[in-house]
């Protein structure tokens, strides 16, 4: 049984560092990564490019991660990354049509996890219908595209609804968390079902195991 942890974003860690940073952290414990993937168009910026994450498999130690991507091709991003990657989490608002997001998951599933997220504008209801295809579900508590922001606190009434929802219906669905957070807010996020926490800019500016201890 996969258990609850901290999933370090490494977007906001200088190119040169994060092979570095990426290994001082899995000597600290951390079992799981997240990448930010973006294409300048789904967001308005540019994160880890796919051969960066590549190379990580042959230049960091071994280690489990999900591919975030906050593109407008997640088909293109998926089919170079998924040998590399996980989990693959695809954003509800890149497609247009339900059926694209069912030929997604009917495509990777067979090699990959998959994960479907939402921004912090978009309602459950919109993908309720659809989570049972999912193995993960990544709730933004930030708008996604940019590190640093403050934690959106409606985010717990979200998660609240999503938790509910699976243990009624028997989901084995895992849910994540990414945005904004801290000391403050992850032991809660943990307690009202998150699964994996996604830290960024936190944990990158206090990299430490006394900060780790804080978050887990």
């Amino acid at each position: 049984m996969i258990k609850k942890q901290v999933t370090p974003s490494i977007l906001n860690v200088p190119k040169d560092q994060r092979v570095e940073v990426i290994n001082n952290l899995i000597d600290m414990g951390i079992q799981w990564f997240h990448y930010d993937v973006m294409d300048n168009k789904f967001v308005p910026n540019e994160a880890i490019s796919i051969d960066e994450i590549k190379s990580f498999k042959s230049t960091c130690k071994k280690h489990l991660s999900d591919a975030h991507l906050m593109v407008n091709d997640p088909f293109k991003y998926a089919h170079e990354l998924k040998d590399y990657v996980t989990c693959l989490t695809i954003h509800y608002e890149s497609f247009e049509k339900e059926e694209d997001i069912v030929k997604f998951v009917n495509e990777f599933s067979h090699t990959n996890w998959v994960g479907i997220a939402i921004k912090p504008s978009t309602d459950f209801n919109k993908i309720q219908p659809i989570l049972y295809l999912f193995d993960l579900v990544l709730i933004m508590s930030v708008e996604p595209g940019f590190g640093g922001q403050q934690f959106i606190e409606k985010t717990y009434n979200k998660l609240k609804e999503i938790k509910n929802f699976i243990n009624e219906e028997k989901l084995p669905t895992v849910i994540q968390i990414d945005g904004g957070i801290n000391d403050l807010n992850s032991k809660k996020l943990f307690e009202h079902g998150s699964l994996f926490n996604v830290v960024g800019s936190y944990l990158i500016n206090n990299l430490n195991k006394e900060t780790l201890k804080k978050l887990q």
